[in-house]
């Protein structure tokens, strides 16, 4: 749903040298200048995906409204941002989208790759990070041009480089052009996901063992009393 709002408003369309270009705008969906992987660790005992595999995205905000450009200021750690391949067809499709079924829409408009990231820390120009959690140390951001630092999915990332080795495909990575971020009311799944299997895991958790079971919502209310 977010995919088919976005895309539309960015009006991909080829150029003379086949290069697909955005004349649009979009609130949740900005060009990418560039992504670059830059490290990948090794997978752990036992298992074949690298155990971590982290990136840069640069963006620039140059032109972008004042309050659209505070709210990809304001994105946070752990926050899930889309990283998309848009090739736009050589006819740009001009029909209503409510005709378009979900099989359809990445034809319509060229929509190739999907891949999900998750943020680590946002970098102005000049490198400082403006993505602090606490307010008080939050510095005011440098320039136009963002670095934003992701996690990209280890497992995800192995798959798609199996498939190049095995010419299935070419690099996806360096074909995205395109960053979507989500409403922070709708994007905090993973955050709520992780925090509940750490919970049930037990694992370096300070909630004391009385209150699991309240906070996961099952068992007595009245035992925390």
């Amino acid at each position: 749903g977010d995919l088919q709002d976005a895309v539309p408003r960015m009006k991909p369309s080829v150029d003379h040298d086949g290069v697909t270009q955005f004349h649009g705008r979009a609130r949740m969906m900005m060009p990418l200048m560039g992504v670059e992987v830059m490290n990948v660790k090794r997978p752990k005992v036992g298992e074949t995906v690298p155990s971590e595999v982290r990136a840069e995205i640069k963006i620039c905000l140059t032109g972008v409204q004042q309050h659209i450009r505070n709210e990809w200021d304001q994105l946070r750690e752990h926050d899930v941002i889309f990283l998309i391949c848009i090739e736009a067809p050589d006819v740009p499709y001009e029909g209503k989208l409510q005709n378009l079924s979900v099989s359809e829409f990445p034809g319509a408009f060229g929509v190739k790759a999907l891949r999900g990231a998750e943020i680590t820390e946002l970098l102005d120009e000049e490198g400082n990070v403006i993505n602090e959690p606490n307010p008080a140390e939050r510095k005011t951001p440098v320039g136009d041009n963002r670095v934003i630092r992701v996690l990209l999915d280890p497992a995800q990332y192995h798959a798609d480089l199996e498939a190049v080795a095995e010419g299935k495909m070419s690099d996806v990575y360096s074909t995205l052009n395109c960053v979507m971020r989500r409403k922070p009311k709708e994007n905090n799944f993973k955050a709520i996901l992780h925090t509940i299997r750490s919970l049930m895991s037990g694992e370096d958790t300070v909630v004391p063992d009385w209150l699991h079971d309240l906070f996961l919502g099952y068992g007595d209310p009245g035992a925390a009393v």
